[in-house]
């Protein structure tokens, strides 16, 4: 029984870790878009117009961001 208890506490950190990771992901995939909406223009389709270092800064933004939800959430 013990055993089943170690191994659900387990499981739960896991699921817990994951949805962190997550969580932290799609957080770098709104702040990009946000950025891009503040530093851009949008169009009526919803496309958004912006300069190439807007986007360049908002893609190493981005990959900044990855990079540490998943040290933070290994």
């Amino acid at each position: 029984q013990k055993q089943q208890e170690k191994e659900k506490e387990l499981e739960t950190k896991e699921t817990q870790r994951k949805q962190a990771l997550s969580y932290c992901l799609q957080r770098a995939e709104k702040d990009y878009w946000s950025y891009m909406e503040l530093n851009g223009t949008k169009a009526e389709d919803g496309t958004i117009n912006a300069l190439t270092r807007h986007w360049d800064t908002a893609e190493k933004n981005k990959q900044q961001d990855i990079n540490n939800c998943i040290k933070l959430h290994q």
